[in-house]
């Protein structure tokens, strides 16, 4: 009698688990539908500013000229979750693949940090890079880790408030 309750028991639990790996398996299929179904239109309005520059840009003033800034800016920030969100699916399927090389990474993270500066001392917020060596050679992805630190380094500047120190 109890050999049998547990059979049954192992039987309920395998049911269980089959549906759940099914209901996982859909939620990644959907989340990798969505996302390119929002990629998309966000690479056709990269497009459509490209062009407008392109053909239009002697005759747009600098006002306009802002405003197509703040889309691309925006879009481009969209495009990076889109990415993001690939990402996961990606991962959760397990096609993720780092492409580690060894790389100065205090050469690398100054590189990066450099290229917000612009971004920061339009909020009135300084930059500091310090590091206790010149020169560390890892083996990491260039790509993985550059997209990591540049949204730790936006959040850190978006949720700083205007003018209020150091990052």
């Amino acid at each position: 009698m109890i050999k049998n309750q547990q059979v049954q028991l192992l039987k309920i639990e395998k049911v269980k688990n089959q549906t759940l790996e099914t209901a996982m398996k859909m939620k990644d299929e959907f989340l990798a539908t969505i996302t390119h179904e929002f990629k998309t239109p966000l690479t056709v309005i990269n497009a459509a500013l490209q062009a407008i520059e392109s053909i239009y840009g002697s005759q747009i003033s600098e006002n306009i000229k802002r405003h197509l800034q703040r889309i691309r800016t925006n879009s481009y920030r969209q495009l990076r979750l889109v990415n993001n969100l690939l990402d996961i699916t990606r991962y959760n399927a397990g096609h993720v693949k780092l492409n580690k090389k060894n790389l100065d990474i205090i050469f690398l993270s100054r590189a990066i940090v450099k290229s917000v500066d612009l971004y920061a001392k339009q909020k009135g917020l300084e930059l500091l890079f310090t590091a206790d060596c010149n020169y560390l050679e890892l083996g990491i992805d260039e790509e993985k880790f550059e997209r990591i630190l540049l949204n730790l380094l936006s959040n850190a500047i978006k949720f700083t408030p205007k003018g209020k120190g150091n990052i």
